[in-house]
């Protein structure tokens, strides 16, 4: 939300037309990263479903779950680099150019 609002913030102030293209850059990566955090969230409700139906007596979970959770792990991370990348690279530019 945080680089939504400062991304709004710039184009409501006036800005030179000549870093249009880098901002609607911006715009669609963290667009990107707002439709992913959206398809995390899906694929988290989705493996708490799966996990209450599927959880054992004896407290351990399927081999399926278990890949599932890993998956999404991964998933995570990636999304977590690549927000931080946009991070830097949006407050970078502005930080030049604003």
């Amino acid at each position: 939300m945080h680089l939504k609002n400062r991304l709004s913030e710039i184009l409501k102030n006036g800005f030179n037309r000549n870093f249009l293209e880098e901002i609607e850059n911006f715009q669609t990566r963290i667009i990107k990263e707002d439709e992913r955090i959206g398809l995390l969230r899906h694929e988290v409700v989705e493996l708490d479903k799966l996990m209450a139906g599927k959880t054992f007596g004896d407290g351990q979970i399927s081999e399926e779950i278990n890949t599932r959770i890993k998956n999404l792990q991964n998933s995570i991370n990636n999304a977590e680099n690549e927000f931080a990348r946009l991070k830097t690279d949006f407050n970078s530019y502005l930080f030049a150019n604003f």
